[in-house]
């Protein structure tokens, strides 16, 4: 049996390593499709309130969840997190006070103690922190 040449072997690396990279690219075009239909497909003439456009997008991350996205158990609390955090700014097409006047249902609805609008991410330097702040200084 004959052996590869270096240059043949690093070159099929590279072929594997593209071909690996254009299936995720599908996969993340594939669901993105799918979350767009399914949002297009939920869309309908009924007045929306803040409680609405807060379960459309808990109901697109379950899409998500469903179409093989498999979020990490830290994702799924990042992101209910991160719904909180922004529960604000669902309400603000509802008029002048009307995050206030719904604060104590949504409250007891999604059975949080409080709302804050800040929500700390925390990484392992492997992922750039230190690297990303000191060019954002500089």
């Amino acid at each position: 049996m004959q052996t590869q040449s270096p240059w043949f072997a690093s070159y099929k690396r590279l072929r594997d390593r593209d071909v690996e990279r254009e299936q995720r690219r599908l996969n993340r075009s594939q669901m993105m499709g799918s979350l767009q239909r399914h949002l297009k497909n939920t869309v309908n003439s009924v007045k929306e309130d803040g409680f609405d456009r807060i379960e459309k997008c808990r109901m697109a991350l379950r899409v998500l969840d469903m179409n093989g996205w498999n979020r990490s158990h830290h994702q799924r609390v990042f992101h209910e997190n991160y719904i909180r955090a922004t529960s604000r700014v669902f309400f603000k097409a509802d008029g002048e006070g009307a995050f206030m006047r719904s604060h104590q249902k949504l409250l007891q609805i999604n059975n949080w103690e409080n709302i804050q609008s800040e929500v700390l991410i925390s990484t392992p330097r492997r992922f750039g922190k230190t690297i990303s702040v000191r060019n954002h200084l500089f």
